[in-house]
């Protein structure tokens, strides 16, 4: 787990320039990327299979990215590397991966814990039920 006082966050960054995405966004929250615990328990990122939330500057949700490599395994069902925040296709993606999310999230429990009010495993829980009903109620 990451300690936001002394050490910089991977589980979110604040631009330093502009973003490459569609969006007017101003940081990312990583909520999925290939993730090694070192001995010293230090967690070392991978981003060649990613997920990230960007988020504008009052912190509304934007939209995700998706890698490459998520975007060929997915390529049937999705076409482009952006996912505009609150649409079904958002969501469905989402569903898809969010065991992998959530686990991935506990890596970082106290910065996600600070960022969403809840824990992974609670956050998620909801979440599905309620992405669910967004999908069915498209």
């Amino acid at each position: 787990m990451s300690d936001t006082n002394t050490k910089k966050s991977q589980f979110y960054k604040v631009y330093s320039r502009s973003s490459k995405s569609p969006w007017n966004d101003h940081r990312t929250i990583t909520w999925l990327a290939h993730a090694q615990k070192t001995e010293d328990g230090e967690v070392i990122l991978g981003y060649e299979r990613y997920i990230y939330v960007h988020l504008g500057s009052s912190g509304q949700i934007c939209g995700i990215s998706i890698s490459k490599q998520l975007l060929a395994e997915n390529s049937e069902q999705f076409d482009s590397k952006y996912l505009e925040g609150g649409s079904v296709e958002m969501y469905a993606f989402l569903l898809l991966h969010i065991e992998e999310i959530s686990v991935f999230c506990e890596l970082f429990r106290d910065d996600f814990l600070k960022t969403f009010l809840l824990p992974p495993d609670i956050y998620f829980n909801a979440a599905e039920k309620y992405w669910l009903e967004k999908i069915c109620d498209a």
